[in-house]
């Protein structure tokens, strides 16, 4: 039996079965090219014979039907072995669908099937991983891995009502920290994961889930629930350093594109772990702000400035402005995370473009990577190039899992495109494509100098190959929808709002504003900012 997501879920079982037949339904996420199950890759986790399968003894009392309890599975596929040919129909086999209870938010749409396909993915990869808590995939570990959280908080915020299950875990994570302020990297744990397996990039997860909520919902409560857990975790963070100021444990850009092994990665881990603990001290010392803990707030500044002192003294090559490790990941980190000033920033953005030339313009970089680095291009005013990296359908790409593929999951490596399913196909950390899509293709930013989550930027980028681009987000005073449209030599952007949002529309570089619905005027100045309204803005380009 397939289904069209593969997802988290369990079966419904409904057959005429006689008395003590023996009916199993082994769950799986593909098959092999000649058609049969396959669902070995993932077989090692569990004892032989028990890997997502689950058996009903029939009563033999006419129609039965069976869901099982208390467990389960990451599937697109039933095998249902045991049954006579003359049982089996098309109801059979129902897939009952599993996640919390997330309601969506926000969402994405444009003329490109593959960016639509990819948004829908991630969708279905984001509700796949929230079943009680945020886990990595849901058929293999269904562990809460916190670097997986933490690079999918911002668009699953975007795209979803998250914030009741953050909570709850970030209770867990609260309490799974030990007195030395070490934290693991999957929690709930036995025991495992606080000697391997974590790190700044993974435990970044307690500034990250708290500022998202904030910065888009404006919540506070979620950093208030973890407030002590991160001042002991700052204390623990200057202990670790190494005598140059630098940090160097746990993992960093996992899952490279091109480079077998998951921890094989381009990007140094002093590199990424120094860099991450400047981006945790400095939202930690926002928060910290924010709740009025000035203590420690300060403590927090300090280590920023620490850390910040030690990037840029040992990890900058100042004559290119070029991170150490001369790679995607590591020149994102720079500028995304503002480690660069202002003006060396030309030329060390000037530096990533040539980095990601280099590769022809493909993807070379990790989790970490992948979380930043089409953000960055957009910031610099080349989201074309970004949506290119995207959508290209030749490897390693995401537009590859569609058009060669056809995924309806984010799988966990980019090598899936090259080495056949021999890994995970439902992960969610390389999911921040469908935050890009809605923040820089429909361009809608929610709460743009972190103040206000009803204030909003609209700031589309007009994508040469798409005609059209959308985007909707119920913020904390009501819903904007933001399309824009091609219309002849002209583009029309769409806005409608509740009444209580508000803002301004940035228009791209090179465009000009010439017509607001509802006013007779033409304006055609050079203005790029204007307040929002209920209104269809229609602009040109420039000249």
């Amino acid at each position: 039996f397939e289904f069209s997501e593969n997802t988290a879920c369990v079966p419904k079982l409904r057959i005429r079965g006689r008395k003590g037949q023996k009916i199993l339904l082994q769950a799986a996420e593909y098959c092999d090219k000649d058609g049969g199950i396959n669902f070995e890759s993932i077989a090692m986790f569990y004892p032989d014979g028990f890997c997502q399968r689950d058996i009903y003894i029939c009563k033999g009392e006419g129609v039965e039907e069976y869901v099982p309890s208390f467990t389960y599975h990451g599937a697109r596929y039933f095998l249902v072995i045991g049954a006579d040919k003359e049982q089996i129909a098309e109801d059979t086999v129902t897939m009952l669908v599993q996640n919390s209870d997330v309601r969506e938010r926000g969402s994405f749409s444009c003329s490109d099937p593959i960016a639509n396909a990819l948004q829908k993915s991630a969708r279905v990869s984001d509700l796949a991983n929230l079943v009680h808590i945020p886990t990595d995939c849901p058929h293999r570990e269904k562990n809460g891995w916190t670097g997986d959280a933490a690079v999918s908080a911002e668009h699953m915020i975007q795209n979803l009502a998250v914030e009741r299950v953050w909570k709850h875990w970030l209770k867990m994570i609260s309490a799974a920290q030990r007195e030395d302020g070490v934290l693991p990297g999957i929690v709930p744990t036995a025991g495992y994961s606080y000697t391997w397996g974590n790190g700044p990039v993974w435990d970044s997860v307690i500034v990250e889930l708290p500022y998202q909520a904030f910065l888009y919902r404006g919540d506070l409560s979620l950093f208030r629930e973890v407030s002590d857990c991160v001042a002991r975790y700052l204390h623990y963070l200057a202990g670790k350093r190494k005598p140059d100021g630098s940090l160097a444990f746990g993992l960093g850009d996992w899952c490279h594109a091109l480079r077998q092994g998951g921890g094989n990665y381009l990007c140094p881990l002093e590199v990424s772990d120094t860099i991450m603990a400047v981006n945790i001290c400095r939202k930690a010392k926002f928060l910290f702000e924010k709740c009025g803990m000035n203590v420690q707030s300060v403590l927090a500044g300090t280590l920023e400035k620490e850390f910040l002192e030690t990037v840029r003294e040992r990890f900058i090559d100042y004559n290119t402005m070029t991170m150490r490790g001369s790679c995607q990941t590591a020149q994102a980190l720079g500028l995304y995370y503002g480690i660069f000033e202002k003006g060396e920033r030309p030329e060390a953005y000037r530096r990533l473009v040539e980095l990601v030339h280099m590769e022809d313009d493909h993807l070379n970089c990790g989790m970490l990577g992948v979380r930043i680095l089409f953000r960055t291009l957009a910031a610099f005013g080349d989201a074309e190039l970004a949506y290119k990296l995207i959508t290209r359908t030749d490897a390693p790409s995401y537009g590859i899992w569609v058009k060669e593929f056809g995924l309806v999951s984010l799988p966990e490596t980019f090598r899936t495109c090259v080495n056949g399913y021999d890994t995970s196909l439902n992960h969610h950390f390389l999911g921040d494509i469908s935050g890009f899509f809605i923040s820089h293709l429909a361009g809608l930013q929610i709460n743009p100098y972190r103040n206000d989550p009803a204030e909003v930027r609209i700031a589309p980028n007009f994508i040469s190959s798409l005609n059209y681009a959308a985007a909707y987000y119920d913020t904390v005073d009501g819903q904007i929808h933001v399309k824009w449209e091609r219309a002849g030599e002209n583009i029309e952007i769409r806005i409608q709002k509740a009444d209580g949002v508000h803002g301004n529309l940035e228009l791209p570089r090179g465009y000009v504003l010439k017509h607001v619905s509802g006013t007779e005027d033409k304006i055609a100045d050079d203005r790029r900012f204007y307040e929002l309204k209920n209104a269809v803005y229609t602009v040109c380009k420039k000249g």
